[in-house]
């Protein structure tokens, strides 16, 4: 399977006076956050690669964090693919829920999931081991490729590539960009 490993794109801080939530107050305020202008930016860079590769998504698992499903919801347009959401991909799940959710799609050939740190930096360390501390961070905005198998993923991990817009690109135009590319 070649699997899709995108942290959000760069959000709000987040906010005290948001409604209420569950989980209290602060809760409410980190689910609330959504993209910026630079995290619009970021989330348009990938979606312009993935029109341009045809890279065969045929689905996106997303958080529903407004900031994770806004990202997916830019991705998904070139792709037009199906946009699914799993509470399984939410901020403070572990990462064996993550594991969970890429068996359930065993039978796929490609997969997108879009979630939050640090569950999907422990997902690349589980999947990829042997990789070097500062390969297992994920920015904001940023992409991480790899083949594994999905039916025994823990370990079979092979990094294919990575990518995200620059922060001064962001800044100034989607036309320039610069990207973090490492092909194994």
């Amino acid at each position: 399977m070649r699997l899709y490993i995108i942290r959000h794109a760069k959000a709000a801080p987040a906010q005290s006076d948001c409604s209420p939530h569950p989980g209290g107050a602060e809760a409410a305020a980190d689910f609330d956050r959504e993209l910026t202008d630079r995290g619009q930016a970021q989330a348009r860079f990938l979606a312009a690669r993935f029109g341009r590769e045809k890279i065969g998504v045929r689905t996106i698992v997303a958080s529903r964090f407004p900031r994770a499903l806004q990202t997916a919801h830019f991705l998904q347009r070139p792709l037009a693919c199906d946009l699914r959401t799993d509470t399984r991909l939410e901020v403070d799940h572990p990462v064996s829920e993550a594991l969970a959710v890429i068996k359930d799609h065993a039978d796929e050939r490609s997969l997108m999931l879009v979630g939050h740190n640090p569950q999907l930096g422990e997902l690349i360390s589980v999947l990829c081991s042997g990789l070097p501390p500062q390969e297992l961070i994920l920015k904001t905005g940023e992409m991480v490729v790899m083949d594994i198998r999905p039916a025994q993923p823990v370990g079979s991990g092979k990094l294919v590539d990575r990518a995200r817009l620059s922060e001064s690109a962001a800044d100034e135009t989607i036309g320039s960009v610069e990207t973090i590319t490492s092909r194994r």
